[in-house]
C-alpha cells in the first residue's frame, strides 16, 4: 500500500507541476522580475535531498565574493510563514517565530539577510524597503516556485526513485536546471548529473566516539550513516518528524538516557537551533551539520554560479 500511495502521490503532485510550467511558457503566469540575479536551490523529491547545505554553501562563497545576499525562505512551520519577517545579520533567531530552516541558515550565514514567509515575492520586497537592494537573491527551495522569475536553478538530486520516496517533480523538469547536483545515494542517477559532491562529518576528536543520535529531519537513515562513516558509535537513534518541535523535558529525558549509557547526545543542525531556543547548551551535545564535499564537478559549479 505504501508503494502504491508513494507513486500515486508522486505522480499526482508531478503533473500539477507540471501543468504550472505548461502555464508559464504560454504566458498565463507571470513570475515578478526582482531586478537582481536570482539563484534558486530546490529538488524533487519531497525533503530529505541535502538542498539547505547547498544554500548554505552558496551563500558563504557569495559574502566570500563581498556580495551583499539576501536568502528568501518559507519558514515552514514558523509565526512568518504567513506573517512574514526578516533576520538581520547579527540578530537573534528563534525558530517558533522563522522555522528551523531560517535559524539554520541564520546560524550557518550570519551575514545573509533572510527574508522569511509563504509570499516569497513580499519578503523581497520587505528587505528591500527596510535594508536597500542586495546583489544576490538565493531562493530557497525554489525548483517549483514560479512567482518570482530565475536565473539560475540548481538541483538537489539523490539517488532515490518515486518507488522509495515522495516526489513533486519529475525528472524530465531537469531539463529546466542549469545545475543538476548529486548529493546523495549509492548509485548514479539518471540523468547524469553535473555536479557530485557528499554530505560529510567531521569525525570525532577521540576515535569512535558513542552517541545517542537525535533527528528530526527528512532523511534521518542519511544521517546516521553520515555518523556511522565519521567514526561515530550510534548506540541509539531516535527518530523525530520532520521539523519536529521538542520540549526542555524531552532534551533532559535524551540527556539522562545517553550519560545512563556513557554516550554522548548527538542531533542535527536543524534540531539544535530548536534545542537552543529552549536554553539547551552546547556543551552538552554534539552538533552534526555536515559539509560540502565535492567529487567532481567543481568547475561546472564555479563557472554555473559565479562565471569563473
Amino acid at each position: 500500500m505504501r508503494f502504491l500511495g508513494l507513486c500515486l502521490g508522486s505522480a499526482l503532485w508531478s503533473f500539477a507541476t507540471q501543468v504550472i510550467r505548461w502555464m508559464l511558457r504560454l504566458g498565463i503566469l507571470l513570475p515578478k522580475e526582482l531586478g537582481v540575479r536570482v539563484l534558486s536551490v530546490g529538488n524533487l523529491q519531497a525533503g530529505g535531498a541535502g538542498k539547505t547545505p547547498l544554500v548554505i554553501q552558496i551563500a558563504k562563497e557569495a559574502v566570500e565574493k563581498g556580495l551583499k545576499v539576501c536568502i528568501l525562505s518559507r519558514g515552514y512551520k514558523g509565526l512568518w510563514e504567513k506573517s512574514g519577517g526578516v533576520l538581520l545579520p547579527g540578530g537573534a533567531a528563534d525558530p517558533k517565530e522563522c522555522g528551523d530552516e531560517p535559524a539554520l541558515l541564520h546560524e550557518q550565514v550570519p551575514a545573509a539577510l533572510i527574508g522569511v514567509g509563504a509570499d516569497r515575492v513580499s519578503s523581497y520586497d520587505h528587505v528591500v524597503r527596510e535594508h536597500g537592494r542586495p546583489d544576490l537573491v538565493i531562493l530557497d527551495d525554489g525548483f517549483q516556485h514560479w512567482r518570482i522569475h530565475k536565473d539560475v536553478e540548481v538541483v538537489a538530486l539523490t539517488s532515490s526513485t518515486p518507488r522509495e520516496v515522495l516526489f513533486r517533480d519529475s525528472k524530465t523538469a531537469l531539463k529546466f536546471a542549469s545545475l543538476v547536483v548529486w548529493t546523495k545515494g549509492t548509485h548514479c542517477p539518471t540523468p547524469a548529473p553535473d555536479v557530485e559532491i557528499r554530505l560529510t562529518l567531521k569525525r570525532p576528536a577521540d576515535g569512535k566516539q558513542r552517541i545517542w543520535l537525535v533527528t528530526g529531519v527528512g532523511d534521518a537513515l542519511s544521517v546516521k550513516h553520515s555518523a556511522t562513516e565519521a567514526g561515530y558509535q550510534v548506540n541509539r537513534h531516535l527518530i523525530f518528524d520532520d521539523h519536529a518541535a521538542y520540549t526542555l523535558q524531552d532534551l533532559e529525558g535524551f540527556l539522562a538516557g545517553s550519560a545512563k549509557e556513557k554516550a554522548l547526545l548527538a542531533t542535527t543542525g536543524k534540531d539544535w537551533v530548536k534545542w537552543k531556543s529552549l536554553g539547551f547548551s552546547s556543551a552538552d551535545l554534539i552538533v552534526l551539520e555536515p559539509e560540502v564535499t565535492f567529487i567532481k564537478g567543481r568547475e561546472r559549479w564555479n563557472r554555473v554560479l559565479w562565471g569563473s
